[in-house]
């Protein structure tokens, strides 16, 4: 799970897309973004979370987004951005979501 905290202006969208590429195990991965305490997204911040959620997609894996701030929650609304990214209620939804996925998909060796 990775929490998001604060707004997040294209600046701190850069710091994210950082982050993210930091904690990443591997492509695949089923990611949880807790953004529970993020104030604002910017459209920098929606760009790294849309490109984090199609790579993990293209590797088998998912991003989820939980707990979104009732502004945020408004923004991605209105530019439908939550049917391209699924966005839950509560931690335990995007959780048990991410258990049902399985684990991504075996990497060949070299």
């Amino acid at each position: 799970m990775i929490t998001v905290a604060g707004d997040v202006d294209a600046m701190g969208a850069k710091e994210l897309e950082i982050f993210i590429g930091q904690v990443r195990r591997a492509p695949g991965d089923q990611l949880v973004f807790d953004l529970s305490k993020a104030a604002l997204l910017d459209a920098q911040a929606l760009r790294v979370l849309l490109g984090t959620s199609n790579y993990a997609h293209r590797h088998g894996g998912e991003v989820r987004l939980v707990a979104l701030q009732p502004g945020v929650l408004r923004l991605m609304d209105m530019i439908t951005f939550n049917a391209l990214v699924p966005v839950y209620a509560t931690l335990e939804h995007a959780v048990r979501a991410c258990m049902a996925a399985g684990p991504p998909p075996a990497t060949p060796e070299r």
